[in-house]
């Protein structure tokens, strides 16, 4: 972290001596030059040593996503009455996780990247699983299977559109694809979802409720040759 503190610092120093040294009137001062010395590519795209700190909703727990050097990033769970007991860790070869968030006091959302061999078409897909703290196993979030949702295109990414307060074992998911994005109910304990709604190619579904109702939606319209960004607003059925 002090490395990376390092970087940030000296370019903060670059950008001041640029805005003294281009003022009007200001005299020409020596060029910067850093103390140290240059920090390696592996150093500079290293993960950081923490990250997505998130605690459970009922306080007893607190996860992190985690560094080690050489592998995927991991999870790590702690226990809140005695944070000097190591935590529990939980790592996968294939997915590559970038954040988490807690679903319930025992599971944990996790979004990842995956790479897949495609031969020209090899890409990063987006990828999320939900795991069980309790057991250490991972379900992987996906509605390719379901017979309610469409897959003529892949995921670019799972978020979650709403925890749904007065469900205990559903959250609503989004799903974004390359021709639009679409809400999908999950079930957190057998990670079944079907769909709920599904938005256009120029569309982006927004706001939803404490039901799970998207109320919003934001699309770009042409108007008089000019594109222009509208939200429009839906009531409960309507």
């Amino acid at each position: 972290m002090r490395k990376l503190k390092r970087v940030g610092a000296v370019a903060a120093a670059v950008l001041a001596t640029a805005l003294v040294t281009s003022a009007p009137g200001a005299q020409a001062t020596a060029p910067w030059k850093p103390s140290g010395p240059a920090l390696t590519i592996n150093e500079m795209s290293r993960d950081w040593s923490i990250w997505s700190v998130s605690a459970s909703r009922d306080g007893k727990h607190i996860a992190a996503l985690g560094a080690i050097d050489g592998n995927n990033p991991v999870i790590r769970v702690w226990q809140t009455d005695d944070m000097s007991k190591p935590p529990q860790q939980f790592g996968s070869r294939n997915m590559r996780f970038v954040s988490l968030r807690w679903l319930s006091n025992s599971r944990i959302f996790v979004q990842a990247n995956q790479p897949v061999s495609l031969g020209a078409n090899s890409n990063w897909y987006g990828k999320a699983a939900i795991v069980n703290i309790q057991n250490g196993q991972f379900m992987e979030v996906g509605n390719e299977d379901a017979s309610s949702t469409r897959d003529e295109d892949r995921v670019l990414a799972f978020t979650i559109a709403s925890t749904l307060p007065k469900e205990e074992d559903y959250v609503l998911v989004r799903a974004q694809r390359f021709s639009g994005s679409e809400m999908a109910r999950l079930n957190i304990v057998t990670g079944r979802m079907d769909r709920t709604a599904r938005a256009g190619d120029r569309e982006t579904l927004g706001w939803v409720d404490s039901d799970g109702n998207v109320r919003t939606k934001t699309e770009i319209k042409t108007v008089s040759g000019e594109f222009r960004v509208v939200t429009s607003y839906r009531d409960v059925g309507g």
